[in-house]
């Protein structure tokens, strides 16, 4: 049985329930924007945290120091990649 566009009107739970459904969809709209803003956050964070510390292996005296600093860099950042 169809219903004519008066009957839906007429209708007592079809506006409660689609006020209930967009609040729903809204509410996850803004968790997956949160989780993104999230984790674009981290990601920033931690690429300013590696281009430091490439700095700091740059400015060791020595080609020798700065290389063996940039493999240790290399290895911890495989290591926390591996824990994920």
């Amino acid at each position: 049985m169809l219903l004519s566009p008066t009957r839906i009107a007429e209708s007592t739970w079809t506006v409660p329930l689609v006020a209930l459904l967009l609040v729903g969809m809204l509410a996850a709209l803004y968790a997956v924007v949160s989780n993104a803003a999230e984790a674009g956050q981290l990601r920033r964070n931690a690429s300013a945290t590696q281009a430091a510390a490439v700095k700091r292996c740059d400015a060791l005296p020595g080609w020798h120091l700065g290389k063996v600093c940039r493999q240790d860099l290399d290895v911890q950042a495989s290591i926390a990649l591996a824990a994920r």
